[in-house]
């Protein structure tokens, strides 16, 4: 199953593609963490309870990871509407077939709303992530143009100022008066698009090595850590840094995509990671599907009595296992939609319906987050 390599292979960073998947797994370990109510077992099982929060927050940062990678890729990439007609029918597809699946093997769990919301995912809020980014896509030839047209120091004091008002004034108030929704939202994901913009453009302390990178990312992650359990003993909410748009997180989120571009992929994995990068958005979609959730979680261990190592290891490693089994199942539907030709016929709808409407615009392809679409001419990587 291995992928033969082109000349515009050899020009990608695919350190850039193997953080996405990265992310993914880090989005898997949050789910199976919560799953099992160890987040929450801090008197009867202290040790547990901090080990496996050390987890949690180390992945805290993968959903910030996959909106600066948007940007990062998007924008200098082609926009079109296509693209997320494309993501629309791939969701549509899981999720018509998921709850297709559960009527025929367990009928009582499925009803007319389950399946309003497998017809309509985005307007039923089926996966929060796609509903913010589908919002989101519609601002990107704003933010694209934004970023071309803008001076290096005029993008700077603008990502400042989003990040004193989105980040760093609702933690230290402790306040979401913004609507910011502690980044569950498409405003925020907008905000690290083109704070992703920024770093393709521009960089960031690019004199420093990976190693840099890497320290930077366990400073803050540690620090969020340890403050969650310091205020904790002290009877305050430890939660005030334990948030999408927590400065710690997203500085954490920043740090491993400067590390990840900076890695340099041997040709063996750069095989493997291209015949499995475009699926990593598909391990989302398979895994967190309400009906597959509740069914997978009645089947995972609890944990919170395991030794720390252990419970650290079996999260882990079931992480791992649904994340192959999703990785394999949309290899699947790749091959069906490439076979029906999904990408061509709704370029050539596009086309038709359009025109060349973005033609020299320099605006993004579809986000990290689903990957089909990034093998194209007019894919451009740092």
């Amino acid at each position: 199953m291995e992928q033969k390599l082109t000349e515009n292979d050899a020009q990608r960073n695919w350190g850039i593609d193997a953080l996405r998947m990265l992310a993914m797994f880090m989005v898997l370990i949050l789910h199976i963490l919560r799953q099992d109510g160890v987040l929450s077992a801090s008197q009867q099982f202290p040790v547990q309870y901090k080990a496996a929060w050390f987890l949690e927050i180390a992945a805290y940062c993968a959903v910030n990871c996959y909106a600066l990678i948007s940007g990062y890729v998007g924008v200098r990439s082609l926009y079109r509407y296509a693209n997320i007609v494309g993501l629309w029918l791939r969701v549509v597809f899981y999720t018509v077939i998921i709850t297709g699946i559960f009527q025929v093997v367990m009928p009582e769990a499925v009803g007319t709303q389950e399946w309003i919301k497998a017809i309509f995912p985005v307007m039923n809020g089926q996966y929060w992530f796609f509903t913010a980014y589908f919002a989101m896509f519609f601002f990107v030839p704003v933010a694209n143009a934004a970023a071309e047209k803008l001076t290096k120091k005029q993008y700077t004091a603008l990502l400042m100022g989003l990040f004193i008002v989105m980040s760093f004034l609702p933690t230290a108030f402790r306040n979401d008066a913004f609507q910011m929704n502690s980044g569950y939202c498409a405003a925020w994901l907008l905000v690290l698009y083109m704070a992703g913009g920024y770093l393709k453009r521009y960089g960031l302390l690019e004199q420093k090595a990976k190693l840099f990178w890497f320290a930077a990312y366990l400073t803050l992650i540690s620090a969020t850590w340890l403050s969650k359990l310091v205020l904790e003993t002290h009877g305050h909410n430890g939660n005030v840094l334990v948030s999408y748009t927590s400065p710690t997180i997203v500085f954490a989120a920043v740090a491993l995509v400067q590390l990840f571009k900076l890695l340099r992929i041997p040709t063996a994995a750069v095989r493997w990671i291209k015949l499995f990068a475009p699926a990593a958005f598909s391990v989302y979609l398979i895994h967190a599907h309400s009906l597959m959730w509740g069914a997978i979680k009645k089947r995972l261990p609890v944990f919170t009595a395991y030794h720390p190592c252990k419970l650290l290891a079996t999260v882990v490693l079931d992480a791992a296992i649904i994340f192959v089994a999703c990785l394999l199942i949309d290899i699947l539907r790749q091959k069906l939609f490439k076979v029906l030709k999904i990408k061509e016929l709704l370029a050539v709808l596009e086309n038709r319906l359009l025109g060349p409407l973005w033609k020299e615009k320099r605006a993004p392809h579809l986000p990290v987050t689903t990957g089909e679409s990034e093998h194209g001419k007019d894919h451009t990587r740092g």
